[in-house]
């Protein structure tokens, strides 16, 4: 790709003979991104980068989507653990979060477990995927003694309220019927009944943090679904259902 092109000159900005260099629309590129994990792989992170002839710097940040554990853990020189989870179409993944240099607090990155880039090359479809990885992350980070969390949930494949999460905790979900519903969007339609008795005791000791850089609520037309439903595969005359 030619990085150069993303760069767009304004003239006489921010006064008469400076011309200013918009990398905005660079740092948004995917590929950019990639190619700086790349690079990133290959050195010691340093403080900051900074280019011949630059007047500004780049920092490493995250927005709670795409690469936050590793951001996260870089900076306060943490810790990458593994473990196996179930992905957002139920197969099972190797799932990486991430412990700070605090060795309090744990980072879990919905996107690396639940994620759409787990998804590549896939046709969409929603009403099959589930947290339910999520939970089972939570529960291994439970296992290594962090009660802290910090869960970035921006780049997520499921639309199911965080219900298979819940099932993977313990909690028993069931219809109006006293039967114990499906994973994914199908089973959050049913629900009627939630109970709690037997969920995951440290889960109640437990604090956590969400990192996502939007304040949509969670229904209505400027809703979790509505907003974010289409990119996930949720047609438009779905919409309205889902939410509900």
């Amino acid at each position: 790709m030619n990085y150069k092109s993303l760069i767009n000159d304004v003239e006489n900005f921010p006064i008469d003979g400076i011309n200013f260099k918009d990398i905005s629309p660079l740092l948004a590129s995917n590929k950019f991104a990639d190619a700086i994990s790349e690079m990133g792989s290959l050195v010691e992170v340093p403080d900051f980068w900074v280019g011949i002839e630059s007047r500004g710097f780049i920092f490493p940040i995250a927005d709670g989507g795409d690469d936050t554990l590793e951001t996260l853990v870089e900076i306060t020189n943490g810790k990458i653990y593994k473990t196996i989870a179930t992905g957002p179409d139920r197969k099972k993944i190797t799932a990486n979060w991430g412990a700070l240099g605090d060795k309090k607090t744990a980072v879990i990155e919905m996107a690396k477990i639940s994620g759409l880039a787990l998804l590549k090359n896939k046709e969409l479809n929603p009403f099959l995927y589930t947290s339910y990885g999520m939970g089972e992350v939570i529960k291994n980070c439970l296992d290594h003694g962090y009660r802290k969390f910090i869960i970035g949930i921006g780049g997520s494949a499921t639309n199911d309220g965080g219900l298979g999460m819940a099932q993977a905790l313990g909690a028993v979900l069931k219809d109006q019927n006293g039967n114990i519903i499906n994973k994914g969007i199908f089973g959050l339609g049913n629900l009627h009944e939630i109970n709690t008795e037997n969920m995951d005791s440290r889960i109640g000791e437990s604090v956590f943090q969400i990192a996502c850089d939007v304040n949509n609520p969670l229904y209505g037309f400027d809703g979790a679904t509505y907003v974010f439903g289409p990119q996930k595969g949720i047609k438009n005359d779905q919409l309205e259902t889902r939410s509900e």
